[in-house]
């Protein structure tokens, strides 16, 4: 499918067109009855959201339609490092599994490159198998499992390594430190935490000991 990549301020699409976009993407979840907080989100919470951030759209270059939307927001670690944390990735209906998806990545990671991030950040569900195929496809690798009360699913953190000037980043990218991450990540949640964040038994009686 021929596509054109560009920032949403080089387009006349507006954040209300983005959100619709996400909204009308993950439906497809809210059938699966996953409860992605994108799914509910605003133009204004979205726009607020993403200030300073990278919002890229996919356009159908002979319709002007648009066809898909990422977004990156580049942070800091408690090193200095820079990072980018990739969100809000949704295709319309009509141009899933045409690659699209992949054409944002490689732009978002490009533009990473570019401003000298160590590393990407995402996550999505666990029970979202197209997006956990997606992300395993392009490189990235789970680090965390988180568990959160707005939502009824566990999540899983995927890692991107792009540089490798340390042993740690080393170890990242030879993808070592992210399965010893997440395998402790892993069994931690799961023990401590049910799908909608609420706490385990064992979680509750943990919250009380450390109190």
């Amino acid at each position: 499918m021929q596509t054109i990549i560009k920032r949403l301020e080089e387009t006349i699409f507006t954040y209300q067109d983005i959100v619709d976009l996400i909204h009308l993407s993950f439906n497809e979840r809210l059938e699966q009855g996953l409860k992605f907080t994108c799914s509910f989100i605003t133009a204004e919470q979205y726009q607020e959201k993403m200030r300073g951030g990278i919002v890229l759209v996919a356009i159908d270059p002979s319709s002007g339609a648009l066809l898909g939307t990422a977004a990156t927001r580049i942070r800091h670690n408690a090193k200095g490092q820079k990072y980018g944390y990739n969100e809000y990735l949704a295709i319309h209906p009509s141009a899933k599994r045409h690659g699209i998806g992949s054409m944002l990545l490689r732009k978002r990671l490009e533009l990473l490159k570019e401003a000298g991030v160590s590393y990407v950040l995402s996550h999505t569900a666990d029970r979202a198998r197209s997006s956990v195929a997606y992300h395993k496809k392009n490189g990235f690798y789970p680090v965390a499992l988180f568990s959160f009360e707005d939502t009824n699913y566990y999540s899983i953190l995927f890692r991107l390594q792009i540089s490798d000037n340390s042993i740690i980043e080393k170890a990242y990218k030879s993808r070592f430190l992210c399965w010893l991450r997440y395998s402790y990540s892993y069994v931690l949640t799961k023990s401590t935490k049910k799908r909608d964040g609420s706490p385990t038994i064992f979680g509750g009686l943990f919250k009380k000991i450390i109190k």
